[in-house]
C-alpha cells in the first residue's frame, strides 16, 4: 500500500485548489436526457452561429450597406434556427431544473444565452432591413425600367459603332458622348440596390451597363487617339490641297479643283468636324483645327475664283426625286421659311433629292434620355447669287411623330457643318 504523507497531501490541495477535487452532483435521468441533447445542438448549430456572426461582422453599424433580400432571408432563416435550438436549451434546463454547478450544464447554458445575445442583435437589424430590400428588389417600384433597358439598348447599338459611319453620323455619336457617360453612371446608382438584390453580377440590367461602359471607354480611347493623329493629319491634308490647288491654278486645270484638292481639303474638314465634336465647345484644339481649315480654304477659294466658270461646268443641283402627296405642301413651307430668314435671298427653286427619311432613337435632354420618333424630308434651296452663280443650300423638313407629327423647319443652313454647292444658272435646267 502506498501511503500519501499528510504534508504531500497538503501541498497537493494547495496546488490545484479544493474545486479541482470537487465532483458535479450527479444527474436524474432528464437532466443527462437535456444535457445530451442540448449538446447535440450545440454541435450542430455553433458553426452556423459562428459564420453568421462573422458574416456580420462587416454589416454591423452600417444600415446603408446593402444586403441581397435573398441573403437577408436566409440569414434570419438560419437564425431562427439557431435561436430556437438555444431557447430549447435554456428551457429545457428550466422544466428540469439543471443544477447550476454541473459544469458541462453551466458551460452550455453560457453558449445559449450568449448565442441568443448575440444573434438577437442580428436579427433586429435584418428585420429593421428587410421591408425596405423587398421594396428596393421589386421591379415594380421602378416606373421607368423597361424604358431605361430599351435606352440602354439603343446606346449600346448605337456606340458600339464608335467612329464607324457617315461623317455626320460619327459626329452626332460624339456630340452625345459626354451627356451618354453622364446620364449611365446615374442610371447605374438608381438601379444599383435593384440589382444587387436580383443576382448582382448575373443581373441582365447589370451585364447591359458594363457593356455599354465598355463600350464608351473604348470609344473615349479611339476618339483620344483619332485627335490626336488628326493634329498631324489634318495640317498634312491641308497642305497637299494647298499644292494641288496652286498647281491647278498655275497650269489651269480645272479638274483638279473638283478631284484632288477637294477630296484632301474634304477629309481635313471631316476629321476636324469630328474633332470639334470629340472636344466638345470652346476646346483649344478643335478651334486650331477650325481655323487652320478656314485659313487653309480660303487661299483656294483665291486660286478657284479666276476658273470658277470652267470649275463649275460639270456641276449639276441634284434632282427632283420625291413624289409624294404632301410635297407641294413642303415645298411652300421651305419656300415661306427661307424667305423669312433670308429675306434679300432670290430664292430660285426647292428641289427634294430623296424621300422622307423616319428615325427613331434615344436622345438626351438635358440629363434626361428621352425616346425621339422623327421624319426628315430633306430638300435642296437653289439661290441665286452672281449673273452667272447659284448656290445649293441644305434645307430640312422636320416632322416629330412624339408631338402629333408637328412640323419644323431647319432653314439656317449657311453656316457651320452644312454643305453648301455651287452650279451655273446654265445648268439648273440640265
Amino acid at each position: 500500500m502506498v501511503r500519501v504523507s499528510p504534508i504531500a497531501l497538503a501541498c497537493a490541495l494547495s496546488l490545484f485548489g479544493a474545486s479541482a477535487w470537487a465532483q458535479d452532483p450527479k444527474l436524474n435521468i432528464d437532466q443527462q436526457n437535456k444535457l445530451r441533447t442540448g449538446n447535440l445542438d450545440k454541435n450542430s448549430k455553433d458553426r452556423v452561429a459562428v459564420a453568421l456572426l462573422k458574416d456580420y461582422e462587416s454589416v454591423a453599424g452600417k444600415p446603408d450597406l446593402i444586403i441581397p433580400v435573398a441573403a437577408l432571408k436566409k440569414s434570419l432563416g438560419e437564425i431562427a434556427v439557431v435561436l430556437k435550438a438555444c431557447t430549447t436549451i435554456i428551457t429545457g434546463f428550466d422544466e428540469v431544473k439543471m443544477p447550476d454547478t454541473h459544469s458541462d450544464a453551466k458551460l452550455l447554458r453560457a453558449w445559449a444565452e450568449k448565442t441568443t445575445a448575440a444573434l438577437d442583435v442580428m436579427r433586429k437589424d435584418y428585420e429593421a432591413r428587410l421591408p425596405e430590400a423587398e421594396k428596393l428588389s421589386n421591379p415594380a417600384n421602378y416606373p421607368d425600367l423597361e424604358k431605361d433597358l430599351a435606352a440602354l439598348e439603343a446606346l449600346k447599338d448605337d456606340f458600339e459603332k464608335g467612329l464607324r459611319g457617315k461623317p455626320e453620323e460619327v459626329a452626332e455619336r460624339a456630340a452625345k458622348f459626354p451627356e451618354a457617360t453622364k446620364w449611365r453612371a446615374a442610371a447605374f446608382q438608381r438601379y444599383k440596390p435593384f440589382m444587387i438584390h436580383n443576382g448582382g453580377p448575373k443581373n441582365p440590367l447589370y451585364v447591359k451597363f458594363q457593356q455599354v461602359g465598355e463600350i464608351l471607354k473604348k470609344l473615349q480611347t479611339d476618339a483620344t487617339q483619332f485627335v490626336a493623329d488628326s493634329e498631324k493629319d489634318v495640317p498634312a491634308l491641308l497642305k497637299a490641297a494647298e499644292e494641288m490647288a496652286a498647281k491647278a491654278a498655275a497650269e489651269k486645270k480645272p479638274a483638279f479643283f473638283n478631284g484632288g484638292v477637294k477630296q484632301k481639303l474634304d477629309q481635313a474638314l471631316e476629321k476636324t468636324a469630328l474633332c470639334e465634336a470629340l472636344l466638345g465647345k470652346d476646346n483649344a484644339k478643335g478651334a486650331s483645327l477650325r481655323k487652320q481649315c478656314d485659313e487653309a480654304k480660303g487661299r483656294i477659294d483665291v486660286q478657284m475664283e479666276s476658273l470658277k466658270e470652267q470649275i463649275l461646268v460639270d456641276a449639276r443641283a441634284p434632282k427632283e426625286e420625291y413624289s409624294g402627296a404632301d410635297k407641294e405642301e413642303m415645298r411652300k413651307r421651305i419656300q415661306e421659311g427661307w424667305k423669312k430668314a433670308y429675306p434679300q435671298d432670290e430664292l430660285l427653286e426647292v428641289r427634294f433629292p430623296r424621300p422622307w427619311d423616319r428615325k427613331t432613337e434615344w436622345r438626351f435632354v438635358g440629363d434626361a434620355l428621352q425616346k425621339s420618333d422623327m421624319s426628315y424630308l430633306y430638300a435642296r434651296a437653289i439661290v441665286k447669287t452672281s449673273d452667272k452663280i447659284a448656290s445649293v443650300y441644305v434645307a430640312v423638313v422636320n416632322k416629330d411623330h412624339m408631338k402629333g407629327d408637328f412640323i419644323s423647319l431647319g432653314v439656317h443652313t449657311k453656316k457651320g457643318a452644312w454643305v453648301v454647292d455651287e452650279v451655273l444658272l446654265s445648268n439648273l435646267a440640265k
